[in-house]
Parts: C-alpha cells; sequence; structure tokens
C-alpha cells in the first residue's frame, strides 16, 4: 500500500508517518517505481507506535520496547517508569500547595519539601540535581537509562552514598582546548534519541554476539585496524580517550563509582554480565583486540 493507504487505515497524517520513518521506526521497501511500498507488518507497527504515543510513551522508550525480546517485560518496565514520573509529579504538586501555605517562611518550608520530594525522586535525577557539571551530565546520560528506580534498600543507600563521596572527591578533568570544543560538539548532539539509538544497537549485539560478528568480521576487522592505526591516535578523539582511560584508572572510577552502580543498580549489573559474555566472544574472533582497544571485558 502507497502512504495516503497506511495514513487511511491507521489513522495518522502523512509528516507523521514520515517522521516515524526518519527515526528508524518505520522501514518500508520501495517499489520498482522506487516509491515507499507498505505491507501489512509496516501497518500493524504504525499502530502499535500510534498506541504507545496514546500512552505518553517517548520515541526513545519506543525504540527500546521494539528492540526487546521480552515484550511483556519491556511494558512492565515502562509502567513502572510511569509510575514513578506519576508520584513524582504528584509529590511536586502537593508541595506547591504546602508552598502556598507556608509562602511567608520559604526557607522554613524547604527542609519539609526537600524531604518529601527526596521519597519521589529518581537516582538519576538525584544524581543531576547533586552535580550539574560536565562530568555529572556525562554520567546520567551514558548511565541514566539504568538509574530510573528509586533507593529502596540500605544496600543501595550505601552504594549511593559512595558514589556521591567519589564524585564530589574526584579531581577535575581538565581539556586542552581544542579537545573541550570536541567534547561540547559532542555532547551537544549526544541526546536521548542518539543514546537510545546506540543502547538498541547494542542491545542488537548483546543479545547474540556471534551472529552479529558473524555478520560484520569485515567491519569490525576495519574498524580494529583503524583504532591501531597512528591517525586515530592523533585524532581529537583518540587523544580524549586517552585522557578518559587515565583520569578514569587513577580516579577511582573503576574502584569505586561501577562496583558501587553495580549495587545502585540491577539492570546495570545484568547489563554488564551481558557485556563481558559478549566480550569474550569478540576477543575469540579478535585475539588482537584486547591490546588495540585497552580492554578485557570493560564497558564502561
Amino acid at each position: 500500500m502507497l502512504i495516503h493507504e497506511i495514513c487511511a487505515q491507521c489513522g495518522v497524517t502523512k509528516k507523521a508517518v514520515e517522521y516515524y520513518e526518519k527515526q528508524g521506526l518505520l522501514k518500508p521497501a520501495l517499489d520498482g517505481s522506487n516509491y515507499r511500498n507498505y505491507d501489512v507488518d509496516d501497518a500493524a507497527r504504525l499502530r502499535e507506535i500510534v498506541l504507545l504515543r496514546q500512552l505518553g510513551i517517548g520515541l526513545a522508550d519506543i525504540k527500546v520496547f521494539f528492540a526487546s525480546p521480552d515484550r511483556r517485560q519491556a511494558l512492565a518496565d515502562l509502567r513502572r517508569q510511569k509510575r514513578l514520573a506519576v508520584r513524582e509529579a504528584e509529590a511536586q504538586y502537593d508541595c506547591l500547595g504546602y508552598l502556598m501555605e507556608h509562602a511567608d517562611d520559604l526557607e522554613g518550608a524547604a527542609a519539609v519539601i526537600a524531604e518529601r520530594l527526596d521519597a519521589n525522586t529518581t537516582i538519576k535525577d538525584k544524581l543531576l540535581q547533586a552535580f550539574p557539571g560536565n562530568y555529572g551530565l556525562f554520567l546520567t546520560l551514558h548511565f541514566g537509562h539504568f538509574l530510573t528506580g528509586k533507593l529502596a534498600t540500605a544496600e543501595q543507600r550505601a552504594a549511593y552514598c559512595r558514589i556521591i563521596e567519589f564524585l564530589d572527591g574526584v579531581a577535575a578533568l581538565e581539556f586542552p582546548a581544542e579537545l573541550e570544543q570536541f567534547l561540547n560538539e559532542g555532547l551537544a548532539g549526544c541526546g536521548p534519541d542518539e543514546l537510545t539509538e546506540l543502547d538498541v544497537g547494542l542491545h542488537t549485539v548483546l543479545a547474540d554476539a556471534e551472529a552479529y560478528i558473524a555478520a560484520h568480521r569485515e567491519e569490525l576487522g576495519q574498524y580494529l585496524k583503524y583504532r591501531a592505526s597512528p591517525e586515530f591516535g592523533r585524532s581529537p578523539a583518540g587523544r580524549l580517550r586517552q585522557l578518559l582511560l587515565e583520569f578514569h584508572r587513577t580516579s577511582g572510577y573503576y574502584d569505586v563509582f561501577i562496583p558501587s552502580l553495580t549495587v545502585l543498580s540491577p539492570s546495570y549489573r545484568e547489563y554488564r554480565d551481558k557485556f563481558a559474555a559478549a566480550n569474550a566472544v569478540f576477543l575469540q574472533a579478535f585475539p588482537a583486540a584486547s591490546d588495540i582497544l585497552g580492554t578485557t571485558g570493560n564497558s564502561d
């Protein structure tokens, strides 16, 4: 069927369909005249997208949902996230009422409000509030999707305190001017949608590392060749990577932050285990990768 036909069938506009295609959620085949030809599977996928959007699910989470091998579990995760968001909104609404009642004593009301909000704030939001600078932003962007829960146990609270202590005591990360510009440009183009694309791609690799390596052996070999080249070492990406590796090696990142994160987030711990298994398969296929990439299974 053509685009106007799938629009009529699913009750959406042409612009919506084109936008979902641009986001990679729809991938229709092209016919002999180079027109997009939508089949029944495309229509079913579009109806699912429309349904999830009606439920207030963002495109980033929809991409994760479609990439998940267990849709029931993915929906349970989305429902849990929605419940957290609702609780946070309700807490903020109630606190505004409390603030109205104590408008003459904002300073005195602040402690009560902070306590009420704290019980309904996700770990990710806590970190962003505590460390609004570039390094805090980098960490929350990189690990944020593992930190959508709340501090539920004494063990998690202790791990969170260790992370806060680590971040508060870590030395400032200084870059040469040209590398700082390179990093800022990269962060500017690394929003939630871009990070989700990376997560979806990585999820595909982790699901079946052997199949992925078999299908992309030539590209992976070319990538490793580039990573081993002096050209990469002189590039901004290569220089920035070396600075970050050295900073993480000497700052306690691997000794404090990562172990604490595995306690703080069960989903991150599961991801680490899957990454280690996939990395073992990768190193078996490309033994030299350990020296080239400087890793023996580190996913961070």
